[in-house]
């Protein structure tokens, strides 16, 4: 069988469809595709992952400038942002001065990295996906990594939380309470941020696997 979406996928695997009014039953999809992330994460991404979270909190602060290069650097490499100036980019971050509003936990900020980074860096992109993770690995409890894996299941769900309005890319704010609405509206508030991150990336990354075999 040939899975070419998430759609495609449900159809077949009903079963694995979160529905609003059985929590209990959605907790245990997301645990059961947790329990796969040592199957589908390569050993060399779970080793890379665990050594940004050693370099992000061995160099936390953001007041020197090699430490930002680091931490940008290494972060572009394993999650393959595609940054092609990571050295432009850390100057932009160095100079926002952003460990205080880090410290308050101000969502506006992935907003702001992604602005200036644009800006400043006379650059076409605008690096929201790469600002949303650069705040996440320094505060994973309260900023929400996005990406497009992350934008397919919400999209998925966005008429069984009753969301109107649907622009995740311009808006880290509105993003963060989409996250908020799906996670309540499916009672899945024991999980954190990035336990929901990897129960998206397991989930997308079978339908991706799928896709290419019969």
């Amino acid at each position: 069988m040939k899975y070419a979406t998430l759609h495609d996928f449900f159809e077949k695997n009903v079963s694995d469809i979160f529905v609003s009014a059985d929590k209990e039953k959605n907790c245990a999809i997301v645990n059961k595709y947790l329990s796969f992330w040592y199957t589908y994460r390569k050993s060399k991404m779970i080793i890379q992952e665990q050594a940004l979270e050693s370099v992000f909190q061995q160099y936390h602060q953001n007041d020197n400038f090699q430490n930002v290069i680091i931490k940008t650097s290494i972060l572009n490499d394993f999650y393959s942002t595609s940054i092609s100036d990571t050295y432009s980019v850390a100057k932009v971050i160095y100079e926002m001065n952003i460990d205080e509003k880090l410290a308050q936990n101000d969502l506006n900020l992935v907003n702001e990295i992604a602005k200036n980074t644009r800006l400043k860096c006379n650059s076409k992109r605008r690096e929201y996906s790469f600002a949303s993770k650069y705040c996440s690995f320094h505060k994973p409890f309260s900023f929400p990594i996005f990406d497009s894996r992350n934008e397919m299941i919400l999209r998925y769900y966005k008429n069984a939380m009753e969301v109107k309005k649907f622009n995740l890319r311009e808006d880290y704010n509105k993003y963060v309470e989409i996250i908020a609405n799906y996670k309540k509206t499916f009672g899945l508030e024991i999980f954190s941020y990035k336990e929901i991150d990897r129960f998206n990336w397991i989930l997308t990354n079978i339908v991706n696997d799928k896709s290419k075999t019969k």
